[in-house]
C-alpha cells in the first residue's frame, strides 16, 4: 500500500490515508459463528409487534449486522437491543420490503442482551410482516 499522504480535517486533524485504512481494518471482528434468525407473525393495527427475539449466549458477543423485512403491507420496522432502538427502516408501496446493513459498522450487544425486531403497520386489519435478523458472534 502506497503512502498518499497526510489528510487534513478543517485544519485540525492530520493522518495518512494508510494510517486511516488500518484503523478501519482492525475495527472489524472475526466472526466465530453466523446467525440468520427468520420469524414471521401476524400484526394487528397500530400496534408494534416482535418478531424476532434472540439472546445473546453467555460468554458471547453478538454482532448486528443487517435486518430484512416484509409483508403483505407496508410497516415501520425497529431493531432493538434491551429495548432501545438502535436501528430500524420502513417498507412502503414503493419499496415493499426494507433492508438495513450494518455490514461495514456493526452493532454489538454483549452476552446477555436481548436483540428483537419488531415492526407496526398503519393499515387497517391484521397482516402478515416477516423479518431476518443476520448477524456474527464472537
Amino acid at each position: 500500500m502506497s503512502n498518499l499522504g497526510p489528510i487534513q480535517t478543517n485544519g485540525a486533524t492530520e493522518a495518512t490515508l494508510e494510517a486511516i485504512q488500518v484503523i478501519i481494518q482492525s475495527g472489524l471482528p472475526t466472526y466465530t459463528g453466523r446467525l440468520n434468525q427468520y420469524g414471521e407473525i401476524l400484526v394487528p393495527f397500530s400496534t408494534e409487534t416482535t418478531i424476532i427475539s434472540y439472546v445473546v449466549p453467555t460468554g458471547k458477543t453478538f454482532y448486528v449486522l443487517g435486518m430484512k423485512g416484509w409483508g403483505d403491507t407496508n410497516g415501520e420496522f425497529f431493531i432493538k437491543i434491551n429495548g432501545s432502538i438502535v436501528g430500524g427502516d420502513r417498507s412502503t408501496a414503493a419499496d415493499p420490503s426494507c433492508q438495513c446493513d450494518f455490514t461495514n459498522a456493526p452493532i454489538a450487544a454483549n452476552a446477555g442482551s436481548l436483540i428483537t425486531i419488531s415492526v407496526i403497520t398503519y393499515v387497517s386489519a391484521t397482516h402478515t410482516m416477516r423479518a431476518n435478523l443476520l448477524g456474527g458472534i464472537v
